[in-house]
């Protein structure tokens, strides 16, 4: 549908607008018809290619078991009643330290091994570059923070920061280690809807993004997202490659799209540049 570009200068501008439900589906037949449009950028770390995933996958949300259960887990400093409730109810249970293989430099992550930060919360944000196996590994070690996505098998611990289209660019934080939620998305407390959230793959001058690991993303891995306050979470379903200039519109379908949450980051070769492909996970809410 559209192209996305990697620029030298990741943009950090700040939205000054919410797009509303009447607007988003405008905002696809707008993208489509300018034929343009970014959902990442960042200066590549060197002209090699970034990580694809050796296999991709589809796959039915009754073919894979929830990750995990248990009621939702809680914002660090919110009340239990704001973080919200999952009627399947029971506490989440901590996880035991993982008894599998442990990808080299994760065995001082504070985040993949269930530390906390020295204030009694979350630990600071860190990725091991390499998926997390063994009991425990879809478990949510720590509490959660608001505005932030975290994935544990991938040691993804990342700040959200809204970002809105400018330009036919979806702006993402100068900050590589952050992400980005499009504003035209659907509100997490919403039933339906799709939710859209893009961050690097690296960065020359700051190295591995937030979204670095995207590609080892398996079937069922879980994922936590808040954005004001609230907790969703979701498991992942699809893994797919397509080149930057066929991004698919559903991306974009924001409140009046089916519910799903799509992560976006870049892959593939460098080309003028640029990277040339885009990879997408797409997860439901469960």
């Amino acid at each position: 549908m559209a192209r996305t570009t990697d620029t030298s200068t990741p943009s950090h501008r700040v939205p000054t607008r919410r797009w509303t439900v009447t607007v988003a589906p405008l905002a696809i037949i707008a993208l489509a018809a300018i034929g343009t449009f970014a959902v990442t950028q960042g200066l590549p770390s060197s002209s090699a290619p970034a990580p694809l995933p050796s296999a991709t996958f589809d796959v039915a949300p009754s073919a894979v078991s929830d990750p995990t259960t248990g009621r939702l887990p809680e914002i660090v400093g919110a009340s239990p009643t704001n973080a919200g409730s999952d009627p399947r109810s029971g506490a989440v249970k901590p996880a035991a330290a993982s008894s599998g293989q442990v990808p080299s430099g994760a065995e001082s992550d504070p985040a993949a091994t269930g530390g906390a930060g020295s204030d009694g919360g979350p630990a600071e944000p860190t990725t091991p570059h390499g998926r997390i196996e063994g009991a425990g590994a879809q478990d949510l070690r720590v509490a959660l923070r608001n505005d932030h996505l975290v994935i544990p098998a991938l040691g993804v611990d990342a700040d959200v920061r809204a970002g809105d289209i400018e330009a036919g660019e979806l702006t993402v934080p100068s900050d590589v280690s952050a992400v980005t939620l499009w504003s035209g998305s659907a509100d997490l407390s919403a039933p339906t809807g799709s939710v859209l959230v893009a961050g690097h793959v690296d960065n020359r001058s700051q190295g591995p993004g937030a979204l670095h690991d995207l590609y080892l993303a398996r079937a069922g891995d879980v994922v936590y997202l808040t954005h004001d306050s609230v907790v969703t979470r979701w498991k992942i379903l699809g893994l797919q490659v397509v080149p930057k200039n066929q991004i698919p519109a559903t991306l974009f379908a924001g409140p009046d799209g089916q519910r799903v949450l799509n992560l976006v980051t870049c892959g593939g070769t460098v080309t003028d540049g640029h990277y040339d492909k885009n990879v997408i996970a797409t997860a439901a809410q469960f």
